[in-house]
């Protein structure tokens, strides 16, 4: 290796004289200097000729037992023809790097390198000189990363929700690449048969909708589209999903989806419970376990004069007429702690002062574990109807 540098630097002199010498010098301190191991084998024998300090380190050799060594003592003897076939391509110019290759350096370890080589001449002979890069810390992080992935798909497969992928190409062309296992199981069907089509393609139901609009916006700009959809059949529901639609990168985007037809549908039919407790024309009151008002309906306004920002969080007792003693209430709750539905008649207040007589039935609510949550009262005015019984019977008793 020195008697090529030195055959080099007088061909620099010829050319260039007197500055051969500094060319020479700089040459051999790039090489000495370099934190990479350098080594220079003999194409013919596969000997080495010359290692840099760093080679001398990275094998734990001295530069004498280096130079009685040849390539085929650096590698491990299971991938030695893989080596020699990768020195061979070198050699005929075929190729400049051996990529990963395994190399048993210092302490009898094994680690993972690129060597990059060129072809020489050293005094007639040709010969190799390779520059040796570590890359096992490069594989381990690659083996994290790929951990990593192989964690985030089998987060996605696991995850409950639907999700469908896609990229916008060309043409604003939002195309279906694929879904996860709830997509198929949410949808029922095999997502697979999507793959490569647009989303108008795939799903034509949602052609003429906002959603493709929506996907390739949040493609391009990223942020986060949410929405619900909700299919119709006979005017009742028939499916409804809720979707967050979000950016992977730009020019990829993701749409998790999951199915909320059971919650559409109890809703839809506690609207149309709500809406027949306001249309009836009795009181319906609902309190929590001790007695403070949670709802009234729209006839208990009218019934008592009170609005009903003015009763809820308040203790019902406020509609107390004082026509009833204390053990009235108390058997009362002793029928309601049990657990039991009371029936009966109450005098009760207005917001005015006057007062009223109403037919009630008061029942307990008990959650999973049979404990009492809340209570419901549904009441019937019954005022003119217990007048017109007491005129009746003041005028039996006036008859006899």
């Amino acid at each position: 290796m020195l008697a090529w540098l030195e055959t080099r630097g007088k061909e620099m002199e010829k050319n260039c004289p007197g500055e051969g010498d500094i060319q020479l010098e700089v040459s051999r301190l790039m090489l000495e200097k370099t934190l990479n191991a350098v080594l220079v084998a003999d194409v013919q024998t596969q000997k080495f000729i010359y290692a840099n300090s760093s080679a001398l380190k990275l094998f734990g050799r001295s530069l004498s037992d280096i130079l009685q060594m040849g390539v085929h003592d650096i590698h491990p003897a299971e991938r030695i023809n893989d080596v020699m076939c990768q020195f061979a391509l070198i050699a005929k110019g075929e190729a400049t790097i051996a990529r990963d290759l395994p190399v048993c350096v210092a302490d009898k370890k094994v680690i993972r390198m690129d060597i990059q080589a060129i072809q020489i001449m050293v005094n007639g002979r040709e010969c190799l000189l390779g520059v040796f890069e570590d890359v096992s810390k490069l594989h381990e992080t690659e083996k994290e990363l790929e951990g990593t992935r192989g964690r985030y798909r089998l987060a996605i497969e696991s995850l409950p929700m639907g999700l469908h992928m896609y990229d916008l190409e060309e043409n604003d062309r939002m195309v279906f690449c694929g879904a996860n296992a709830a997509a198929d199981r949410i949808l029922k069907l095999d997502n697979r048969q999507f793959v490569g089509k647009t989303i108008e393609e795939a799903f034509p139901s949602l052609a003429g909708s906002t959603v493709p609009q929506a996907y390739r916006r949040v493609a391009k700009e990223g942020g986060v589209w949410r929405e619900e959809q909700i299919n119709y059949k006979d005017d009742r529901i028939d499916g409804a999903f809720e979707v967050v639609a979000f950016q992977v990168k730009p020019g990829q985007m993701a749409a998790m989806f999951w199915d909320i037809s059971e919650r559409k549908k109890a809703a839809e039919a506690m609207n149309e419970l709500t809406a027949a407790i306001n249309a009836v024309a009795e009181t319906v009151i609902m309190t929590d376990s001790h007695g403070v008002v949670e709802y009234v309906n729209p006839f208990f306004e009218k019934m008592t004069g009170y609005k009903s920002e003015e009763v809820i969080g308040k203790p019902i007792g406020r509609l107390k007429s004082g026509r009833h003693d204390d053990d009235f209430y108390k058997r009362l709750w002793a029928v309601l702690n049990k657990g039991e539905t009371w029936s009966g008649f109450f005098i009760n207040r207005r917001k005015d002062g006057a007062l009223f007589e109403e037919e009630a039935t008061i029942s307990p609510i008990l959650d999973s574990d049979g404990h009492i949550r809340h209570y419901v009262a549904v009441k019937r005015d019954m005022t003119m109807q217990r007048d017109l019984e007491r005129r009746v019977m003041r005028s039996q008793k006036m008859a006899a």
